[in-house]
Formats: structure tokens, sequence, C-alpha cells
């Protein structure tokens, strides 16, 4: 009998939980996941260049993290947004996260390009071969992870986009689910201060953590509206050929020869 009641006491509660909640619970998720990701990580590379271990971060670096940065608070304030029914200061930060898409993109790929100069350039004649070596093994694979989150980001932040006055719901859905790629940047950082992480042998560990990160999204329609959304199914089906593109050449000869012409540095 009391497991009955207590089972009729939830139901009513659940109702009272809409999916703009879930949606402002993801976008504070993400934040919480970025920042437990990247402080530690950072504080410890702060450290190490004020003691003349590492260079110096370069300016590419500072810009892409600001940006970021605010993608993620702009996400979660519009979250908050509409689910207090202030549809206009939603559509005013909307314009704001419209500047910002292009600029994130752009400024990842300034971020690519100059790691890969210093790594390729004169100055890296400095470091011990052994060094440099497994530095650039390591970065030519990372490439990888960029490349899916900028393609991920760009694709479903566009389609929101075009979808955004016809049909709220899915624009919503997509705008968390393209911001989820690139957060795979903090997960391989917590996870690896955790030791939960097949990271630098493999990425396949960081399919899971993605999954996991967008999962109140997934355990929310299927415990609501029975079904996972066709936004969510379009997500998982676009991650898996570039998960499984990102695992087959994780470490390959061939990717090692081709990443850095690609890149353009020889």
């Amino acid at each position: 009998m009391n497991a009955i009641a207590g089972s009729i006491g939830v139901a009513p509660r659940l109702r009272q939980i809409t999916d703009r909640h879930v949606y402002v619970f993801t976008a504070a998720w993400f934040v919480v996941l970025t920042l437990a990701g990247f402080i530690p990580s950072s504080l410890d590379k702060i450290q190490a260049v004020h003691n003349g271990q590492r260079p110096p971060f370069p300016m590419e670096l500072h810009v892409h993290a600001a940006l970021m940065g605010t993608w993620l608070l702009v996400s979660l304030g519009q979250s908050a947004l509409i689910a207090r029914g202030q549809r206009l200061w939603h559509r005013r930060l909307g314009l704001i996260a419209a500047a910002l898409l292009p600029a994130i993109v752009i400024s990842g790929v300034l971020l690519i390009r100059v790691t890969w100069q210093g790594l390729w350039g004169p100055a890296s004649a400095a470091m011990p071969a052994d060094a440099l070596l497994g530095t650039r093994t390591f970065v030519t694979n990372i490439l990888l992870l960029q490349i899916r989150a900028l393609l991920g980001f760009s694709l479903f932040l566009v389609w929101a986009l075009w979808v955004r006055r016809t049909d709220t719901e899915s624009h919503r859905r997509l705008v968390l689910l393209g911001t989820a790629i690139p957060l795979l940047a903090g997960i391989d950082r917590l996870t690896t201060a955790l030791g939960w992480t097949t990271m630098p042998a493999s990425p396949v560990a960081l399919d899971l953590y993605l999954l996991l990160s967008v999962l109140p999204l997934i355990g929310w329609d299927l415990l609501r509206h029975r079904q996972v959304h066709f936004t969510t199914r379009a997500w998982l089906l676009i991650n898996l050929p570039m998960s499984l593109a990102t695992n087959l050449l994780w470490g390959s000869e061939w990717w090692m020869t081709q990443a850095p012409r690609l890149v353009g540095v020889i």
C-alpha cells in the first residue's frame, strides 16, 4: 500500500516538470561538466607557465575559450528565460548566439592552425625529439576530435537556426545537442583527471561520455513521451559515422601522414 501511495504521489510531481525544465537542467549540466573539466586542468597549465615548464597560451586559445564560455552561458540563459516565458529576452540573447556561432568556428580553426604551426615550425627544434614526437602524435589524434566538434557543432546549430520559427521544440533541442559535441574537450580533461578514460590510446570512452552528457534529454523523452525525439535520433545517427571514423583513424599511419598536409604545415 505504501508503495502504491508513493507512486501516486510521484505522478503529480512528475507532471509539474516540463520539457523546458529539462532543457534548463541540461544546459546547466553542460556548464558543470565544462567547469569541472577545464578549471583544474587550466590551473595546472597556468602554474606550469609560471614555472617556465611550458610556453604561454596563444591569444587564439584565450579567444576561443571566452567565446565557448559565453556560448554556454547564453545557452543556459536562453533556456532559463524561455522556461519563465520571457520570449522577448530569449530572442535578444538569440541574436548574440547567432553572432557567436561563426566566431566560435573561426576561432577553433585558428587555434588548430596556431597549435600546429608551433609544433611543426622552427620553434619545435628546441624540444627533445621524444617529447616532440609524442606531442605531435597526440595533437594529430586530437585533431580528429576537433574536426568532429567543429562539424557537429556547426551542423546542429545551423539546423537549429533554420527551424527556430517553424519548430521551436526542435530548435531548443538542437541547440543543446549541437553544444554537447564540443563538450568532449572538457569531458576528456575531467575523465583523464579521474582516471576514467581510454585516452590517449583510444577515444572510445569519450563516445560513451558524450552519450551520457545528453542522457537528461534521452531519459526524459523515454520517461515522459515514451519515445526519443527525432532530433535526438538524428544526432545519434550522425554521430555514429563520425565516431567510427575517429576510432578507425586514431593513431593510424595514414592519418599521421595526411593530417599535417590537411592543416597545411608540410
